[in-house]
């Protein structure tokens, strides 16, 4: 994400393995909802960006902690739930294409990474997005599986019930909630 001394598009983060991008490039693309319409396909962003390009601060040869972060997938926006007394919950907007919103969504990962603190000598987080998929959502959900494809962000589907609103609103972050 700019702005944050972090990679920006185009880059991998430092540690992220050189060279491994991927499926070779004659694997077909898997088409998204666009390209039925005639549109591009839709590849794996790791093909030109990295492995591993959406984890910050890996060292070749770290030993990766697991933690989950719950994200909520509709057809119009995807909600990281709030992690109480850590971090608050995030909206982000899906335009036309799910590709669009990626970068914000790396922002708002790497930002709870951080809320996190260190994960420990010779270690790095490895967030898990465990997303449930609201009615509708399931092009997103899709979309996403594709262009997190390797890029170290583990993307798992929860079959838990989802409401149909948003608890979080779009128009601002929820704050963190505090002990007294």
């Amino acid at each position: 994400p700019p702005g944050d001394g972090r990679p920006s598009t185009g880059t991998s983060p430092a540690g992220a393995e050189p060279g491994a991008s991927g499926p070779p490039p004659s694997e077909p693309a898997v088409p998204s909802g666009q390209a039925a319409a005639g549109h591009q396909a839709l590849r794996p962003l790791a093909n030109h960006r990295g492995r591993n390009w959406g984890l910050p601060r890996t060292v070749h040869g770290s030993v990766p902690l697991s933690r989950p972060i719950r994200l909520d997938c509709y057809a119009d926006r995807l909600e990281i739930a709030p992690e109480p007394g850590v971090a608050p919950g995030r909206v982000i907007p899906l335009g036309a294409d799910t590709e669009g919103a990626i970068e914000e969504l790396i922002s708002a990962i790497w930002q709870r990474i951080d809320s996190w603190g260190v994960a420990g000598r010779g270690m790095y987080w490895r967030p898990v997005l465990n997303v449930r998929v609201a009615p509708g959502g399931q092009r997103r959900f899709a979309e996403l599986e594709i262009l997190l494809d390797q890029s170290g962000v583990e993307v798992a589907r929860k079959d838990e019930p989802i409401a149909p609103r948003s608890a979080l609103r779009p128009e601002r972050e929820s704050q963190p909630t505090r002990n007294p």
